[in-house]
């Protein structure tokens, strides 16, 4: 502001050109010369980029005292960064085990400008998407279910076991065979007869067990009324969709935890298998994957609006998507 009073101006920090000026009449703002310029943080400057996640393995694996002893995501933030200065913020382990909206949690820390990126492969951005921006993606991973795997049958149940032709064929001449000779020569078939039939069909139970009919897709799901452990909005998304086992599935969600009840996943590639780092020996022993996606959606970093991070992880990640490409062709 000029000492009379009569007028005044505001300059630019970065460019110290003149922004606005005005006086007792009228005032103007140049557009061009207010909007921020590009700018690439320096490493030497000791702030540090602060991360935010949880134990999330493969992208970060945590020990009983929180702390982080690996991860995926973890080796790429630190191959990325190692000139600047960085720190994990990560999700107090009992708030991570009990909570299900942990994604959500580190996600607002983001939003709230707390924290500079979260990690942990965030499916539920595109919810998110007008407070947060995000990176290159990483990979295309597969949401899925793990669903009880098929079980025994009893074994009085080889009585309704359905043969094939060729087998019924040569029990029908077995049949034939054993009880002409049977009643030629002892005249009493039908115990005989009775006694084969359960020989017969305990020999078939032990050497090809019945098991109960396989969870492979969501219509098997729906079909068998397989109960799945709710995750924070999913059941009313599914509720929203248009696609009726969808609609259904919803309706099978539970609270709490069960047993033989399915449990959410993510599928990357053929290798790892995520948000299983809770689950007991029954369910590791007694589930499987399902053999359909539900979803699919490419995991990113969650960073703040507008970050000048988000450029520099953006270089590197082509870089590195690049590399795996030309080291497996060349294979």
């Amino acid at each position: 502001m000029e000492p009379d009073g009569g007028t005044g101006y505001c300059k630019s920090v970065c460019t110290n050109e003149v922004v606005a000026e005005w006086n007792h009449r009228n005032g103007s703002i140049d557009l061009k010369r207010l909007k921020q310029p590009v700018w690439t943080p320096d490493p030497r400057s000791g702030t540090p980029l602060i991360v935010s996640a949880f134990n999330c393995a493969p992208f970060f694996y945590v020990d009983e005292e929180n702390h982080i002893t690996g991860g995926l995501e973890y080796q790429i933030i630190n191959a990325i960064f190692h000139k600047w200065s960085h720190v994990y913020n990560m999700l107090n382990q009992t708030e991570s085990r009990k909570n299900l909206n942990k994604w959500t949690i580190i996600m607002e820390t983001v939003a709230d400008k707390s924290a500079d990126l979260a990690g942990c492969s965030q499916w539920q951005i595109f919810m998110n998407l007008s407070k947060v921006d995000t990176t290159y993606p990483l990979t295309q991973v597969c949401v899925t279910y793990l669903v009880p795997k098929p079980k025994l049958l009893p074994h009085f149940t080889f009585l309704l076991q359905p043969f094939n032709l060729m087998s019924w064929l040569i029990t029908l001449a077995m049949f034939s065979l054993v009880s002409t000779f049977l009643i030629g020569i002892h005249h009493v078939y039908k115990l005989f007869m009775r006694d084969l039939k359960l020989d017969t069909g305990i020999t078939s139970s032990l050497t090809n067990p019945r098991l109960t009919t396989p969870i492979k897709t969501i219509d098997d799901m729906v079909t068998h009324n397989v109960k799945w452990l709710e995750i924070a909005h999913l059941k009313n998304s599914f509720k929203a969709s248009k696609v009726e086992n969808l609609q259904k599935l919803a309706d099978l969600a539970v609270l709490d935890k069960q047993q033989d009840v399915a449990f959410g996943t993510k599928q990357l590639s053929n290798l790892y298998l995520t948000d299983i780092e809770n689950l007991n020996d029954y369910d590791k022993n007694h589930l499987t994957v399902l053999n359909e996606c539900f979803g699919n959606f490419y995991t990113v970093f969650v960073m703040k609006k507008r970050s000048p991070y988000t450029k520099i992880i953006d270089k590197y990640l082509g870089r590195f998507h690049e590399q795996e490409y030309q080291a497996n062709n060349k294979k």
